[in-house]
């Protein structure tokens, strides 16, 4: 299981690894010294500062102190045009596991209306400017889309994973489909 942080914040990461998180995505990493405080923050010493102290993660056995620092996924999110600037630093962090573009919150970073698309020409520069980085550190990245179409060019471009739409969307078009559906008498 995954989880999104909602900032970079060290106790709030450690939460959500003693509930059994695998991995952490960590919103706004805007510097390589930001993406260190992310990797500190999940990894047990002497690599980070993650305390070893309660919290459930022992549902995955008695070992797992021995093997969490190397299975625990780091997983920053590049989605403001300073993290675009920075982004083989970022990406070239010892510990960070992959990269995720937010491209709503990179367009807003840009002077820019909300676009998951990706229709503007310099927000698809950026995107190409991230995507480029991680294939040359080696890095796996992954991009927020809003259709099976926009995900599927993604992929073919070279993203690695991509999440595609939302839950909350998701059930709203089902929703608006059911009541098309429906007759009134």
């Amino acid at each position: 299981p995954f989880a999104r942080v909602a900032c970079n914040d060290p106790a709030l990461i450690k939460r959500l690894l003693d509930c059994g998180a695998m991995g952490v995505v960590v919103p706004m990493v805007n510097s390589a010294e930001q993406a260190r405080q992310a990797v500190a923050a999940m990894k047990f010493p002497p690599l980070g500062i993650r305390s070893s102290g309660g919290g459930r993660c022992t549902v995955y056995g008695s070992d797992y102190f021995n093997w969490a620092n190397d299975e625990v996924a780091v997983i920053v999110q590049i989605e403001h045009i300073e993290a675009v600037k920075h982004a083989r630093e970022i990406l070239s962090v010892p510990g960070v596991d992959a990269g995720y573009i937010g491209p709503n919150d990179l367009a807003v970073s840009m002077g820019l209306p909300p676009d998951g698309f990706v229709t503007h020409p310099d927000q698809a520069a950026a995107v190409a400017e991230v995507l480029k980085a991680a294939k040359e550190v080696g890095v796996p990245i992954g991009i927020h889309t809003f259709s099976v179409e926009h995900a599927n060019m993604r992929v073919q471009q070279g993203f690695q994973f991509v999440a595609c739409g939302s839950e909350a969307n998701f059930m709203r078009q089902a929703a608006a489909d059911a009541l098309k559906k429906l007759t009134r008498e």
